[in-house]
């Protein structure tokens, strides 16, 4: 029993540092953006719009976010987003909306 605990502490913990070391290689405004970035991804279909790929991949390259870190930094906001919180509120997708559509995310 003692085994398993140590075993997943260790496992814990190096999932930590990677994630803080991923946090360190992105500056605050870049944390910010990601985790924006998460929420309206992970509100699309609560909400009921639609993100256009391609003015997606450009944003994403434009202010900074393509690479592995910042990958990983949104899908981990976009999966707690997802799973923690459950349905945004009507508040959420009209902010969600409105970010989206001023940041040049949103689809047709």
């Amino acid at each position: 029993m003692n085994a398993c605990i140590t075993l997943f502490s260790a496992v814990g913990i190096a999932v930590l540092a990677g994630s803080s070391s991923a946090r360190a290689d992105m500056s605050f405004d870049q944390r910010q953006a990601a985790s924006g970035l998460g929420k309206i991804l992970a509100w699309e279909a609560p909400c009921g719009y639609k993100i256009d790929q391609s003015s997606l991949k450009n944003y994403y390259q434009k202010i900074g976010l393509s690479t592995p870190e910042a990958f990983d930094y949104v899908s981990t906001e976009e999966t707690y987003d997802q799973e923690e919180h459950g349905n945004p509120s009507a508040s959420d997708c009209t902010m969600a909306v409105t970010t989206a559509r001023a940041s040049g995310l949103l689809g047709k």
